[in-house]
Parts: C-alpha cells; sequence; structure tokens
C-alpha cells in the first residue's frame, strides 16, 4: 500500500494511520482481527530484530510497513465468523501458516549482511542470533575509514531454504508433526489412584482351646 502523501501542517504534524510509526499498532489491532491476539508478541519480537535495517535498503518500504500491508490484505479477505463464534484451533493454525508462508516472501527476508573485507564474509549477520542493532553494535569499527573492511548490505533473488524453514519454525512455534491433525490440547488425563504396595498376608496362630484352619472342632 503506498503511503498518503505527508500532512506536515497542525494538527497532523506528518502523522498518519499509514505511516512508519504506526505501522506496530496497526500489525496488532489486524493479528486482532483476525483472530490471532496471542501470536502479536511472537510476531513483533522476530520483526523487530529487523529494526533498523531499513537505513540500509534500497527498497520503498521498511520492514514494519511491509508485514502491516501483508496482515491487512489476510484482515480484508479472511470471511468474519459469525457472531459468537470464533475459528477452531486448527482453523487459526491453517490461518498462521497462509500468513507466515506470505511474511516469508518479503524483501527483508532474503536480506543479508556481512562485515569485512570486499567479498570476504569476516562477520555474518543471523537475525535468528542477533537483532540488527545488535549486531552493528559488535562489529570493529573505527574512525579510520581508510582500512579495506566494510558493512556490505545485500537483498538477495532466492532465501536460503534452510534459513526460511527457521523463520517458519519459530513463528509457528516449532515444526509441524507431519500429518498433524492438533487442535489443541486434549483432555486433561484423569487422576490415577494412589498406588498401595502389596504387603504379604501371615497366617494367624490359633486360639487356645480352638482347632487350627483345617481341623474340624471336637
Amino acid at each position: 500500500m503506498e503511503p498518503l502523501p505527508s500532512n506536515n501542517e497542525y494538527p497532523r504534524f506528518g502523522r498518519s494511520t499509514l505511516d512508519q510509526t504506526h505501522a506496530p499498532y496497526a500489525i496488532v489491532m489486524q493479528l486482532q482481527q483476525l483472530g490471532l491476539s496471542e501470536w502479536a508478541g511472537t510476531v513483533l519480537s522476530w520483526l523487530g530484530r529487523y529494526d533498523g535495517l531499513e537505513e540500509h535498503l534500497h527498497i520503498e518500504s521498511n520492514q514494519a510497513i511491509a508485514m502491516r500491508d501483508a496482515l491487512m490484505r489476510f484482515a480484508i479477505e479472511t470471511p468474519k465468523p459469525e457472531a459468537g463464534t470464533t475459528l477452531t484451533p486448527q482453523a487459526l493454525r491453517e490461518l498462521k501458516a497462509a500468513i507466515v508462508e506470505d511474511l516469508l516472501q518479503l524483501d527483508f527476508v532474503r536480506t543479508i549482511a556481512y562485515w569485512g573485507p570486499l567479498f570476504e564474509k569476516r562477520i555474518v549477520w543471523n537475525p535468528l542470533e542477533i537483532s540488527w542493532l545488535g549486531f552493528l553494535d559488535i562489529l570493529p569499527i573505527s574512525d579510520d575509514r581508510e582500512g579495506e573492511e566494510c558493512l556490505m548490505v545485500i537483498t538477495k533473488e532466492e532465501a536460503d531454504p534452510a534459513h526460511l524453514q527457521a523463520i517458519h519454525d519459530l513463528l509457528m512455534g516449532g515444526p509441524a508433526p507431519e500429518n498433524s491433525t492438533d487442535t489443541g490440547p486434549g483432555p486433561a488425563p484423569m487422576p490415577q489412584a494412589p498406588h498401595v504396595p502389596h504387603v504379604p498376608q501371615v497366617p494367624r496362630a490359633p486360639r487356645p482351646g480352638r482347632a487350627s484352619d483345617g481341623q474340624a472342632d471336637h
């Protein structure tokens, strides 16, 4: 979605519900509309790993806006459940899987970065291990810019399949088992009766004046 022209006049002072600053709030609202409120923490935590990367990308929108627009399409196109009803756990998981599939197509997911001499990857950024801003903090940047080392940021045509799978598993809460029909937690197990140890019975001694067991009284 193209951003609205900025209005720097009173009372907006350049702000809009479609601007970059408002994008994380719009993401949360769209997840609520889709019935995925509990997923917001996972999604925003992953998105936050790329915060600041937009300053190095040659694309029209940053990662928060790209995610907002992807979720907005789902919020518009997903049929609303009937009043008083909600999607089943299985339907919610399928919706999440479809959203993740779209998010993995966004440009910033295909971006790699490293530090070192030209085309030599001395320090490589892995967004699943460290955020972008955290990565910048560990770079050995000095005031002497005459060295051969530099920061390289590249948006590839295709992302590494293993990296995409790792992001998928992160957002989905782990790899889905094959032929999964999980519909959420099942009923609680029935409580077990307490274990009583077996105590062998000891034959009782015969009472005085009585016949022992197996003998008739006379």
